[in-house]
């Protein structure tokens, strides 16, 4: 039986979780409805803090933003521990940047270039093939020796139904935009990933949100994704979003939260989750889906939020 009050604080969630019985669970309403959660509001996370005696993070996707759930509610509870999804992708994570297996490619896409720059530069230092689409083609240094887009996909708008066509990485056309990798960096970027042992793949090759912008991303996917290596599965980290089949191995959603440890940094939450070996689930979870049009930053959610 789930319970879904009105809101994450206050006497109604409060009386809400008081009364609770076995085999009940709270749902509380989206945290994000309170600026104080992005703010990392102490005061807020007190007012969560009543509602629980024990903590656990198993948002992934979420655990590096310095968010009033995710970095100062934590600090206010000595019992506290990561979840089994958070446990296994640090795990997958950990084992790729220590000891991947060898042939290791990473590709890198999406548009959030700045964010990445770090991740690329420690990427280029253990990975065997790096391969780049997306924005962040048009930003690096061609002659870096990253393997970059041979062919894109060119439109002569940001919109659906806009007028493309297939060109050289440098010849499209004045006022157009490179929406998409094309057919031949596809067929390329399918081959360099045929044989990976390992693969990290985090952000689409194109604006995959639209139809026509999609295709690069869905035909490198399956290379990435769908194959069956004579010694055992693959490993694939951040693999694109809606991939068209189920990666064999070990699979991350984490979206920013990949990238703390490729940078040499800790993601927001990560050292209270480490400090309590503790398995068990909390009755109440801080972290509430909302019920409404937009994402909240639950580790399903979170994926999509940091694309």
């Amino acid at each position: 039986e789930v319970h879904l009050p009105d809101d994450c604080i206050g006497d109604a969630a409060r009386k809400v979780v008081q009364d609770l019985r076995e085999d009940q669970v709270v749902l509380l309403e989206n945290l994000r409805f309170h600026a104080e959660e992005e703010g990392n509001d102490e005061a807020f996370a007190k007012k969560l803090a009543e509602l629980a005696t024990e903590y656990v993070n198993d948002a992934f996707g979420a655990a590096h933003r310095a968010h009033a759930s995710v970095e100062a509610l934590p600090r206010l509870r000595k019992q506290r521990a990561m979840g089994f999804l958070m446990k296994a992708e640090v795990a997958a994570l950990s084992k790729i940047a220590e000891a991947p297996e060898k042939p290791f490619v990473a590709v890198l896409g999406g548009a959030k270039v700045a964010d990445k720059i770090g991740v690329l530069e420690s990427l280029a230092r253990r990975a065997d093939r790096l391969l780049i689409g997306g924005k962040m083609a048009e930003e690096v240094d061609r002659e870096a020796g990253y393997e970059l887009p041979e062919d894109v996909v060119a439109a002569a708008a940001f919109e659906p139904d806009a007028e493309s066509r297939v060109v050289a990485w440098d010849e499209v056309p004045e006022g157009w935009l490179g929406l998409d990798i094309g057919p031949a960096t596809v067929a390329a970027y399918s081959r360099a990933l045929s044989d990976a042992r390992t693969v990290v793949w985090n952000g689409p090759m194109g604006v995959f949100e639209i139809a026509a912008f999609a295709q690069g991303t869905a035909g490198v996917a399956p290379a990435g994704a769908a194959r069956k290596p004579a010694n055992g599965p693959p490993t694939a980290a951040a693999p694109p979003c809606r991939p068209t089949s189920a990666a064999s191995g070990t699979s991350a959603a984490g979206g920013g939260s990949t990238w703390p440890s490729w940078r040499g940094t800790s993601s927001a939450s990560w050292s209270s989750a480490h400090s309590t070996a503790r398995s068990r689930a909390p009755r109440s979870s801080a972290c509430g889906r909302r019920r409404r049009a937009t994402c909240c930053s639950c580790a399903s959610c979170a994926a999509t939020l940091s694309r």
